[in-house]
């Protein structure tokens, strides 16, 4: 794998309104979302950038890496995926938003072999029936579509994949290597925060929840 010719992003998108901070900032085993993040990214490629709307935060942790703003001042998360491509110094576009904790190299890995094999503009994930737009891959050729769709106020990330080739990364391909899905596993409230925390050790490729 060539790492010089990808480009990993980190959605950082801004302060949640649940948390009362960014939630790249919150921790897991000792380490913040962000470096588990940049962590599992760090296998893919050298070259590795913040999409986001506020940087205040979280730039003491990222003396390391550019951080881009987003050109629109809009809360969708098809805006976070346009600054990573705009920014982007090469085709190939490895997105990943920042709460994913668990998230596994291994997925990553398998996302950019698909997608130098498969002669598409983007593979992107389909887990429990569910497209996974923000654990993708794009190709830096089609930043102009998506910044039609934003100029058009056509939000929506479906509306953008409808207009570029897609490969659907199937349930069944993910689970070789990520048998529990838990890649897919985002922290959006905290009760996902407090569920993650209660998470035992990984054995035999399951999670097991420990109730205190």
């Amino acid at each position: 794998m060539d790492t010089k010719s990808i480009t990993c992003a980190i959605l950082a998108g801004g302060k949640s309104r649940r948390f009362g901070k960014n939630k790249l900032l919150l921790e897991y085993k000792g380490k913040s979302f962000l470096q588990l993040t940049i962590d599992k990214l760090s296998e893919i490629s050298k070259e590795i950038i913040i999409a986001g709307r506020n940087f205040e935060e979280i730039q003491a942790c990222t003396y390391k890496y550019k951080c881009f703003k987003d050109d629109y001042i809009l809360k969708a998360s098809i805006v976070g995926i346009h600054t990573a491509l705009k920014y982007s110094n090469n085709d190939m576009v490895l997105v990943v938003a920042g709460d994913l904790p668990l998230l596994k190299s291994e997925v990553l890995k398998l996302l950019v072999s698909k997608y130098i094999s498969c002669n598409c503009e983007a593979v992107i994930p389909v887990v429990r029936g569910f497209i996974e737009p923000l654990v993708a891959l794009y190709s830096r050729k089609t930043l102009d579509i998506i910044e039609e769709n934003i100029e058009n106020n056509k939000l929506k990330i479906a509306d953008f994949i409808k207009k570029i080739d897609i490969y659907k990364l199937s349930e069944k391909e993910i689970k070789v290597v990520d048998p529990e899905l838990v890649s897919f596993f985002n922290i959006n409230t905290k009760e996902d925060y407090s569920k993650l925390l209660k998470m035992g050790e990984e054995i035999g490729g399951q999670i097991f929840i420990i109730d205190k």
